[in-house]
């Protein structure tokens, strides 16, 4: 969600039982080179991840973004 502070997102999809991790991920050197100093969120799907689970973390995404739910980052 470009221009959302990833910490706040991140808990936004917690309140939802969505696991995302946020941070530099342990890439900080690429974060800046793409300007991007406030971080980023990860979510990790596999072969044990439904259907049902993809489309309830799009679902939830959608409304975050539609209720703008998070708090913006300055850059």
């Amino acid at each position: 969600i470009i221009g959302a502070d990833p910490a706040n997102v991140s808990s936004l999809y917690d309140k939802y039982g969505i696991i995302v991790r946020s941070g530099f991920h342990c890439a900080p050197l690429i974060h800046k080179k793409l300007g991007n100093m406030n971080g980023s969120i990860r979510l990790s799907f596999s072969h044990y991840n439904s259907k049902e689970q993809v489309d309830y973390f799009i679902e939830k995404t959608k409304l975050i973004i539609a209720n703008k739910m998070f708090i913006k980052v300055k850059n």
